[in-house]
């Protein structure tokens, strides 16, 4: 929807080239999407794109509240597809509502053969602008999709499914959820920064750090006693938010524990393979 989005990544990229940069999109716009990454790709090959689709066709109109949304959305990751975009995902939230969708969605997007990526809706004032969303109950339906997915990651040659097969376990897992908490990075290795300038130590905690209009430098920014005091903050929380923006820190400082999980649960997945079959 902003029409400068191909400026916005073109100042990114003259800041940092070798940057990695993600856009969300819902999909529907698919000739203005189009349009705005065949443009960025020619200075910055290293664009991913996330189409959000939260279930099969009517399922995904209804969240959506739009129909004929998810046939522009699947219209549109075809014709990302086509230009070659090689990070390329299909992003689904779930919802006490679309629960029975995640299998679908998931086989979707292995016949797209596009990467799939899922988490439990949070609740933000700051990010998604929403703090109504309803916990979504791990139902057995649920529990049984991500743990039959999570089971063919790891049986899988593919390393970065091995750990989208750790990140996808958390979902289920109150106590992965609660130790990674209690040693958020949040503040310290990464952060968020809104629209307006301002800085926060991740997109749920509204726990403000500093504005980079009214900061000296982009260093003062997180050395100043109000980004100290948000740190703090971050000492103490343990919000239940699982999701790979705050959780990849935490992977990186304990690569131990991922690593023994998933030596762990790949024995068992090849085992109850074996066994199925």
């Amino acid at each position: 929807m902003r029409g400068d989005i191909v400026e916005v990544v073109r100042r990114i990229h003259e800041a940092a080239p070798r940057s990695r940069i993600v856009i969300s999109t819902n999909g529907y716009l698919t000739e203005r999407i189009v349009g705005a990454v065949k443009e960025i790709k020619e200075f910055h090959p290293r664009l991913g794109v996330g189409v959000s689709i939260d279930g099969i066709g009517e399922a995904h109109d209804k969240i959506r509240g739009l129909k004929g949304s998810y046939e522009r959305a699947v219209e549109t990751l075809g014709q990302l597809k086509a230009l070659k975009v090689d990070d390329l995902r299909i992003g689904m939230t779930i919802l006490p509502e679309n629960q029975n969708e995640l299998t679908r969605v998931f086989e979707l997007a292995e016949a797209l053969g596009v990467e799939f990526t899922t988490t439990i809706a949070h609740n933000s004032g700051i990010y998604f602008k929403k703090t109504d969303n309803a916990p979504a109950e791990v139902t057995d339906q649920l529990r049984k999709g991500i743990q039959d997915i999570m089971r063919g990651y790891l049986r899988s040659f593919d390393v970065k499914r091995w750990f989208k097969a750790y990140h996808l376990a958390g979902l289920i897992d109150p106590g992965m959820r609660m130790r990674a908490a209690k040693d958020c990075e949040a503040g310290r290795r990464f952060f968020f920064l809104d629209s307006k300038g301002r800085a926060y130590p991740c997109i749920v905690l509204d726990s403000e750090m500093g504005d980079i209009e009214q900061s000296d430098d982009f260093q003062s920014l997180f050395t100043s006693g109000k980004a100290d005091e948000a740190r703090r903050v971050v000492r103490s929380c343990r919000q239940d938010c699982w999701m790979v923006c705050n959780i990849r820190s935490y992977l990186i400082r304990h690569p131990w524990a991922p690593a023994y999980w998933i030596a762990k649960n790949k024995l068992r997945a090849h085992l109850l393979s074996r066994a199925g079959s």
